[in-house]
């Protein structure tokens, strides 16, 4: 089997047809699809069965509510495919782009690809609403060169360029079983953040492709579009760093990875004082400071900090992009 994508779905009646259907659009020779129904309380098995009534690749596992992580690591372990690609079950994939990314890995011998993405919208006042989902999909700089997933880390986080869904990514199965790279099963949301950072840090060979293969649906009430800021939220946050600062802490210092990785979690620190001010994360940002000073920064010009921090304030806000921005003109006043 050269290609396994697994798909976790719920509630997704109005859906999950498009997205099989766009799998089969100029199709890769070998492949399954492992659709991971949570527990849903509409059609969505049904109409997963009767697609897969006429495509023998298609197979239907249902569960109880687990959540997406549990579900996307339940696929990985049933998947026979020599790649691994995790789909959401209301998006889409442009015809051949499968077939693209085993071909890549293929002849690069890469643990992990990384990719582009587009958005369209269900109606125009979603487009209106979020205009950033338009380009948040995309990055500006190329990345041409194979490298470690080390390397690369620290590249896209200097840049700001690190797009985090697994949905953009391309993954060899082998390469994340013996790393032990899985979704963590404990959050709410926002899992897709810990599983990325895992996988680009344990690999060998990666590559980043400027190519727009993947579209991405933006619908009312997704978590995409729901903006409150919540407990939940916190909660998430708090998983998301106290991970971030134990693997940081595995680093020695002055490692690539060391100080990118407190820059992430300091991020995240100051989004949690967003929702909650003086939230215990605080205690943190000592540590993270001292660390985040390693970083040798690269020379980027006024217009490329500029551009970033307009994009910062339209994704994260004015009192978040105000530290970050300061953070960083810091970096170039010292690089």
């Amino acid at each position: 089997m050269d290609i396994s994508v697994i798909i976790p779905a719920y509630n997704v009646e109005r859906y999950i047809t498009e997205a099989l259907s766009s799998l089969y659009a100029d199709k890769p020779e070998s492949f399954e699809v492992i659709v991971l129904d949570d527990g849903s309380s509409d059609e969505t098995a049904a109409k997963v069965e009767a697609f897969a009534a006429t495509h023998s690749e298609v197979r239907l596992i249902r569960n109880s509510n687990h959540r997406q992580g549990w579900e996307r690591n339940r696929g990985l372990e049933l998947s026979k495919g020599k790649y691994v690609y995790f789909f959401d079950s209301d998006d889409s994939l442009k015809p051949g782009a499968l077939k693209r990314l085993f071909d890549l890995a293929e002849a690069e011998r890469l643990d992990l690809i990384m990719f582009e993405g587009e958005s369209f919208y269900e109606n125009e006042a979603l487009k209106s609403k979020f205009p950033r989902f338009e380009t948040v999909y995309r990055r500006v700089r190329e990345y041409p060169e194979v490298l470690s997933g080390e390397e690369m880390y620290g590249k896209l986080r200097e840049q700001g360029e690190l797009i985090i869904s697994p949905c953009l990514q391309f993954a060899r199965r082998k390469y994340l079983l013996s790393a032990n790279v899985r979704f963590p099963e404990n959050m709410s949301m926002m899992e897709d953040n810990l599983y990325t950072v895992r996988a680009l840090l344990k690999a060998k060979r990666v590559r980043v492709i400027k190519e727009v293969l993947f579209r991405r649906r933006v619908r009312e009430n997704s978590t995409m579009t729901n903006l409150k800021r919540d407990l939940r939220e916190l909660e998430a946050i708090r998983v998301i760093v106290s991970e971030l600062v134990r693997m940081m802490r595995e680093y020695n210092k002055g490692s690539i990875a060391r100080s990118w990785l407190a820059h992430h979690a300091r991020a995240f620190v100051r989004t949690a004082n967003v929702i909650a001010p003086g939230d215990e994360l605080k205690s943190l940002l000592p540590e993270l400071e001292r660390t985040v000073s390693e970083i040798q920064v690269s020379p980027r010009s006024f217009a490329s900090y500029f551009r970033g921090g307009l994009k910062c304030i339209r994704d994260n806000g004015l009192k978040y992009t105000i530290l970050n921005l300061i953070d960083k003109l810091k970096g170039l006043a010292h690089a």
